[in-house]
């Protein structure tokens, strides 16, 4: 065999250690770079998700409102929304009502304030049953690690397309 015929059957050998190290070592700093940032994009679509649903849930007791006559309440609470024909009318859903829809959130998504409660009228029309003091212009999702991710739903006199979202105060 030639000097130059080992010389070519030396480079198609493969990588040696040193370049398998090198490769390994790029990537596991990309990787650790990118990391956080996929931890703060996976709970801003849960945080988004969390206001979407709300949002839906709104627009549902409305529609059950308009659709049953009658009025019906939305109660949100700090990890959980309820919908329900509050019959005995004591602000609260307990054995003599009907539990429309019921909705919880994870453990990382928390509502502030911690209790809303909105009446929905059978003309479409919304009252708002809780005080507002914190909040006065809508309800804030938020997660509960840090850094926070915060989403504001704001509520304007009727639900409608697109409710506006924004970074909470």
């Amino acid at each position: 065999m030639t000097h130059s015929a080992k010389r070519a059957l030396r480079r198609m050998q493969g990588f040696t250690l040193i370049e398998l190290m090198i490769v390994v070592i790029i990537a596991a700093i990309l990787a650790a770079v990118a990391v956080p940032s996929f931890r703060s994009i996976i709970r801003s679509i849960a945080v988004r998700g969390a206001a979407s649903e709300l949002v839906a849930g709104m627009q549902y007791a409305r529609s059950e409102a308009l659709r049953n006559n009658r009025d019906v309440t939305f109660v949100l609470e700090q990890r959980k929304w309820q919908i329900f024909l509050d019959k005995n009318k004591n602000n609260t859903y307990d054995a003599g009502d009907d539990l429309l829809r019921e909705n919880t959130y994870t453990d990382q998504i928390q509502a502030l304030p911690n209790r809303w409660m909105l009446l929905f009228h059978p003309s479409g029309l919304m009252t708002i049953k809780t005080p507002v003091t914190a909040f006065p212009a809508g309800i804030c999702l938020e997660t509960s690690n840090s850094p926070r991710i915060t989403r504001l739903v704001r509520l304007p006199a009727r639900v409608t397309s697109p409710v506006v979202e924004e970074t909470c105060p």
